[in-house]
């Protein structure tokens, strides 16, 4: 875990495509869908499937949250930049 929190300061697309990482994210949202849309695993985990406005308002935050996450990298770097200079 330690090599994880000493890439939180690197820009995601440095850290995004590392193989075991994107292999994750991968898996863990081919399982999510699974769940979500196969008949027998909605019977049952109890679950009903998204409707098309409800992907677009998590995908929406998901890329608010994404820039808000890589502007306060931003803003770090530059201070500790500036701080040390």
């Amino acid at each position: 875990m330690e090599w994880i929190s000493s890439q939180t300061h690197e820009p995601v697309w440095r850290v995004l495509f590392v193989g075991a990482l994107l292999t994750v994210t991968l898996g863990l949202i081919l399982l999510q869908c699974l769940i979500s849309y196969a008949p027998f695993k909605q019977t049952a985990f109890h679950t009903v499937p998204l409707s098309f406005s409800h992907w677009m308002l998590a995908l929406a935050i998901g890329v608010l949250v994404f820039f808000a996450v890589e502007l306060e990298k931003l803003v770090v770097r530059r201070w500790k930049a500036r701080k040390s200079a």
